[in-house]
């Protein structure tokens, strides 16, 4: 008999003012495709996926973008390692957001050091930048905001016109609703 693979860990950030679409529309997207995954023949065991909403701040509650409250499962601080992190959209005032939410930064890099993979949404890829995960390498990010990331990140290359832009274990996606792709 096969020995039964560990579940594939997902953390999703919840960042302070963050889009709530992101990690809410993340987690639920990834739960009812395992929910449907179930209900299909297959010949061999599937991989589980253990989904995690983890808190970018000191408590379980983060406030995001419009007032909304995510309750998460654990914090960075209590959060076990994963084998996929996704960061979500910063709202407008990026600068502002990423300063709010530094706490991500080193965080990142110790996933990416472990071998982790790191996909981000929107504006979410100025943390990746910021973190120093992409230097050298393809980013995207939303449409609005690609004039602030060249000037903050010259030693990331811009892909303008991309939806999506997979560097193997980092994948930036263009727009806030992009990671439904």
């Amino acid at each position: 008999a096969m020995a039964r693979q560990r579940p594939i860990r997902v953390h999703v950030l919840a960042l302070h003012e963050c889009a709530p679409i992101v990690p809410i529309g993340t987690i639920d997207l990834l739960r009812k495709s395992l929910e449907l995954a179930a209900t299909l023949p297959s010949s061999r065991p599937r991989r589980a996926l253990e989904l995690s909403l983890v808190s970018a701040g000191p408590t379980l509650g983060v406030a995001a973008a419009g007032g909304v409250v995510l309750k998460c499962d654990t914090t960075l601080r209590a959060a076990s390692s994963c084998d996929v992190a996704v960061v979500p959209a910063l709202d407008p005032d990026i600068v502002a957001r990423l300063d709010e939410n530094r706490a991500v930064l080193p965080w990142l890099q110790r996933v990416h050091a472990r071998g982790g993979e790191i996909v981000s949404a929107c504006t979410g890829s100025f943390l990746v930048a910021e973190a120093g995960l992409l230097d050298g390498r393809m980013a995207t990010t939303h449409w609005a905001f690609q004039s602030l990331f060249a000037e903050r990140y010259p030693k990331v290359r811009l892909a303008p016109q991309a939806i999506l832009v997979d560097q193997g274990r980092i994948v930036t996606a263009g727009g806030a609703t992009s990671f439904i792709n």
